[in-house]
């Protein structure tokens, strides 16, 4: 005796439609002054390069993991301009100096801030990758 087809298409339907559901998440888009900064993460660093054409001041590097209050964030006195600086994902402190851990936190997303000489601010948000 056969087993009927239907039962073997509707559970590959199901399954289909679930993991389509589960991937069809708002992708998050980098956001604020996307020309000031260029962000770049791996497993070891979160690399920032200064595109203002201007020296930045007081540059805070913050990385928001998924699901946690927590921010760790990481900072640097002044970047020239076109400067490139790496920093390193262990660097990075929460405010009770927590530090940043890939294998216990995911991180979400990174916002780069700072300012010019002339108090001018610059701010950017970007998904981690």
């Amino acid at each position: 005796m056969t087993r009927p087809i239907v039962g073997r298409n509707l559970l590959a339907i199901v399954v289909a439609l679930g993991m389509t559901a589960a991937c069809s998440g708002a992708a998050e888009e980098a956001s604020g002054d996307v020309d000031s900064f260029e962000v770049s993460t791996s497993q070891l660093y979160v690399t920032v390069s200064n595109r203002t054409g201007s020296s930045l001041l007081d540059v805070k590097i913050e990385v928001e993991p998924v699901g946690s209050a927590t921010v760790f964030s990481s900072t640097y006195p002044r970047m020239e301009p076109g400067e490139r600086k790496n920093f390193p994902v262990q660097e990075f402190r929460g405010e009770d100096g927590t530090p940043l851990n890939l294998r216990v936190h995911r991180p979400r997303m990174v916002s780069v801030s700072a300012r010019n000489q002339n108090d001018e601010q610059f701010a950017m948000r970007t998904p981690w990758q």
